[in-house]
């Protein structure tokens, strides 16, 4: 729970707080919160996690009234999850047509951003949220699991996680991901995203339904690049128009990454050594079997990526395949 608390709170604001050294999350918009806004606050040394939107389900809130419109825009969400680990930078549960956006969010020891409050098809009532522009980095530090900086659960229409910067993303044993749509994720755009320095992988759906990601860069990542749990009778994502890059000698990708989904125009680049995807298939093989069409290997003359400079030079092989360069500022 959160330590200042609205329940049917209506057109509140809270600008330029401050909300320090508390047990709990810092603000809550609970249940029949509609247009609150959070902007230029500081949420530092919390027990808890930065902001809690919506309600979670359940016997006791199932039919709660509705939470829409909740905005937290530039703040500082930092230094979390000191009592709780599991705490969140900013939770949105069931909650639509809210927005987290150009928040700096950072040391917590679990997700950054976490969205949707449904496993599975049913519906969640949590639909047309956007994570926008925010620097998300130092999550995880190895301490849980199963986490990432921006997670999202549930079937969510009309959601969009676009321009955040991401890196140093660290689990303890598996599931240290930059992008993560988890169970039952369907109708989300993810795009123009920066991923860099994450533990399991760039990005990673265990499965959901029609979800598109575009225009990202996933670089670095210490375990896979990419990973894809569930194969489903039904296009799982479209991955299209993205660069991925890494100079380690670790896997492009893990699971099934031929049935159940399209990818399309990707600049894939191994810093020079040979890209191989899963059983030790080569591109022109894997283009055989129907995917990739249009990708290409190629150095996409990224600056520095080595050391998080990911500027696009204005000669890269990837603008011609569409790319839209990422301005991380």
């Amino acid at each position: 729970g959160g330590s200042i608390v609205g329940t049917t709170a209506k057109h509140v604001a809270f600008v330029g707080c401050c909300v320090r050294h508390v047990g709990r999350y810092a603000i809550e918009f609970g249940a029949g919160c509609t247009d609150c806004r959070l902007e230029q606050c500081d949420l530092v040394d919390l027990g808890g996690g930065g902001v809690l939107i919506g309600t979670s389900g359940g016997p006791v809130d199932a039919t709660a009234a509705a939470v829409e419109r909740s905005t937290v825009r530039d703040c500082t969400i930092a230094h979390g999850g000191r009592m709780h680990s599991a705490a969140v930078g900013v939770w949105i549960g069931y909650a639509s047509h809210c927005t987290v956006e150009h928040c700096h969010i950072h040391d917590f020891t679990y997700t950054g951003v976490s969205v949707g409050w449904v496993w599975g098809y049913d519906d969640g009532r949590s639909h047309h949220n956007q994570i926008l522009r925010n620097h998300l980095h130092d999550l995880g530090q190895g301490v849980l699991s199963d986490m990432a900086a921006v997670y999202t659960l549930g079937v969510s229409p009309g959601t969009l996680v676009e321009g955040n910067v991401i890196h140093d993303i660290t689990c303890l044993n598996y599931g240290g991901f930059g992008l993560y749509t988890d169970e039952g994720s369907s109708g989300i755009v993810i795009r123009k995203n920066l991923v860099y320095r994450t533990g399991s992988g760039g990005f990673y759906q265990h499965y959901g339904r029609d979800n598109v990601i575009e225009n990202n860069v996933f670089a670095t990542a210490r375990d896979w690049q990419l990973q894809r749990l569930r194969v489903e009778p039904h296009t799982s994502f479209r991955f299209q128009r993205n660069i991925v890059w890494w100079a380690t000698d670790v896997p492009l990708m893990q699971g099934d990454w031929t049935t159940g989904l399209v990818t399309k125009a990707i600049c894939y680049w191994h810093a020079g050594k040979p890209v191989v995807f899963p059983g030790e298939k080569d591109l022109a093989a894997r283009q055989a079997e129907g995917q990739d069409e249009g990708s290409i290997v190629a150095d996409p003359l990224l600056e520095d990526p080595e050391h998080g400079n990911f500027t696009l030079g204005p000669e890269s092989p990837a603008r011609a395949m569409g790319f839209e360069p990422l301005d991380p500022a």
